[in-house]
């Protein structure tokens, strides 16, 4: 098992190496890198100074080694969309999307692997066809519609739900520990902000969840239906073990090794940053900042977002190839 995820680390350098070269050279393509230093009043012999200033007159492959050297620094450059170096604005907008993606991806899987079962157990029952269609549903909605939907509903008209992350009247700066705002409570022994930042992330990770749970409960259940055919069920049941058991030891442990890739790629998308929830809900995470630094052409923050997105691929694809040996050991070899 080690020799297989030190062989799984060690095929993410190649990735994110090309990947860090082509968002480079990219950059390059679409704007002036040297632009997000200019202002509108600024003479030539000034815009001059700037690109000699931060190496932009040297070949391009020079540049590419002073990237990788600031990198292997932690110095991820500044971030004219969040006011702040992009190593600080990380710090801060990662931990809210991984909150909300955490607790989204516990609604999702908890909801969508039972939905999935349930209906594939009862195949073309009324309660196969709800759950089905309940799938479909949150499978065909879009996700900013129904998050539009949500907030005019439960914010603008029933004022039952906020936006944004927190109260701050709730919350002092200093009682800021690592940002996750759920463990901050329990590390302050504040039931009153737990409550408060519960009461944030509810609508967002609901909306995320249904989402989530919709595919993962159209796999489970494709899956289930698949496995329920293959002889070793048939043995299994003609050896008179209870219906429980035959689903619960046999189908449904054979059933989760292919639905765990879909949860592992949805906890990825939901960590790169649930652009357009995070916009509607006011949502202080990696999306919501990725959308800034979009409008103003902030590129050191979105080379910086892009490398990100492709490591926490790549951490969850090595997490789900872990995942599937200690479900399935066959898979190690």
């Amino acid at each position: 098992m080690k020799a297989y995820i030190v062989k799984s680390l060690l095929s993410m350098v190649p990735v994110l190496f090309g990947l860090s070269v082509f968002v480079f050279l990219l950059t390059y393509v679409v704007s002036d890198p040297a632009v997000m230093y200019m202002t509108k009043d600024m003479t030539p012999e000034e815009v001059v100074a700037i690109r000699v200033k931060y190496g932009f007159n040297q070949p391009l492959h020079i540049q590419y080694l002073r990237f990788l050297r600031a990198l292997s620094r932690g110095d991820l450059g500044y971030s004219k969309s969040a006011r702040d170096y992009v190593s600080h604005a990380i710090l801060k907008k990662l931990p809210a999307t991984l909150e909300m993606a955490t607790l989204s991806l516990v609604i999702a899987v908890v909801f969508g692997i039972q939905a999935g079962m349930i209906s594939a157990i009862h195949r073309n029952k009324p309660i196969d066809h709800i759950t089905r269609i309940v799938a479909l549903a949150g499978v065909s909605t879009p996700i900013f519609w129904l998050a539009l939907m949500l907030l005019m509903l439960l914010y603008a008209q029933l004022r039952i739900i906020p936006i944004g992350r927190c109260d701050p009247s709730i919350w002092p700066l200093e009682e800021h520990h690592t940002n996750l705002y759920l463990l901050d409570a329990v590390i302050n022994g504040s039931w009153r902000q737990f409550a408060d930042a519960l009461h944030h992330l509810i609508t967002p990770c609901l909306v995320l969840g249904y989402f989530c749970m919709s595919t993962i409960s159209r796999m489970m259940r494709s899956c289930m239906l698949e496995i329920a055919n293959m002889d070793y069920i048939t043995t299994a049941r003609a050896k008179g073990l209870p219906e429980k058991i035959v689903v619960r030891k046999h189908m449904r442990k054979n059933a989760l090794i292919p639905v765990v890739t879909v949860i592992g790629l949805t906890f990825g998308a939901l960590l790169a940053g649930s652009v357009l929830t995070e916009t509607v809900f006011r949502w202080p995470g990696l999306g919501a900042w990725a959308v800034a630094a979009i409008k103003d052409n902030d590129l050191a923050a979105i080379m910086i977002y892009i490398l990100l997105i492709a490591l926490i691929y790549s951490v969850v694809n090595l997490v789900v190839d872990i995942v599937y040996g200690l479900i399935n050991p066959r898979v190690r070899y």
